[in-house]
Order: C-alpha cells, then structure tokens, then sequence
C-alpha cells in the first residue's frame, strides 16, 4: 500500500509550486506557475488590438455614410424598417449622410448622452438633431425590404 491519498481523475493534477525567487530572473508567475509573456507576445496583442479598434472605427465612420447610398439606410435600420429620406426624392447622397453623421457626433456629444436622439420622441417628425442639421427625415418602409440579405444586396451603387 501507498502512503500517498488516492489521485481523483476528475481533478486537474496538482502542479507543483514554481522555485523560490525573484519574478524576472525565474520567467515565472509565482501566483499561477505561469510563464511571464515575451515582449513579442505583449507587443503582438497590442497591435492586433489596436487594429481592430481600429477596423472598427472605420466600420462604424462606413456604416454611418451608407445611409447616403440608394437604400438610405444601415443594417440596423433595415432590420428594424426604416431608411433615410430627404427632403428631394432619391438617396439623401453621400455628403448629406456625411453631415448627418457628423450631427450624430455632436449631438450624442452634449453631456455625453443622446439628447439630440431624444429630441426625436418630442418632434413632430420623429427628427434628430442630425435629421435637423442635415434636413432628412426617417421613414418606415415596405417590409418585403427588411433583411439583411435585401440591405447587402442592393447598398451597392
């Protein structure tokens, strides 16, 4: 017989605690047993990250454009039926869904909050200060034209 407690299979293995020391000249965590990680490591994950915000970024400055392409729309205002329309029938164009979204910028800017968005639930419109700055109005369309599939389909010029 053992003197040594049976091992449980459904227990992770015990990992023994990493040699005294200081933390930079053994390469490892003390409190995890871990490896410190490189500086390529470390530098790679910053990239990538900042990429993506970058991606990002430029992901939402294109959506919020593309309301001045022929749908007058985005994703999410496909989904939920609705386009953006001016005061002239056709898209609203692309410098006009430029300023809007700039208007965007400003008015979710006061107070940090979305005032200007807010000020769409007391309009008689249902207008932005956006919608007010850029003189564009959001209107509810048929809904054999709400799918993402109908929105990726037809945005393109």
């Amino acid at each position: 017989m053992s003197d040594q407690p049976p091992v449980d299979p459904h227990l992770p293995p015990v990992v023994p605690a990493p040699a005294p020391g200081p933390p930079a000249l053994s390469g490892v965590d003390p409190r995890s047993g871990l490896a410190y990680a490189t500086f390529g490591q470390r530098a790679g994950a910053y990239l990538i990250d900042v990429g993506l915000l970058v991606g990002a970024v430029v992901v939402l400055l294109v959506l919020g454009v593309v309301a001045g392409g022929p749908l007058g729309q985005t994703p999410g205002k496909n989904l939920l039926g609705s386009k953006v329309v001016g005061a002239l029938p056709g898209a609203i164009g692309y410098g006009r869904a430029a300023l809007r979204y700039v208007g965007r910028i400003l008015d979710s800017a006061t107070c940090g909050l979305p005032i200007g968005l807010v000020w769409a639930a007391f309009d008689a419109e249902s207008r932005t200060w956006h919608d007010l700055i850029a003189d564009t109005r959001v209107v509810v369309i048929p809904t054999t034209q709400t799918s993402l599939g109908y929105w990726a389909a037809n945005v393109r010029d």
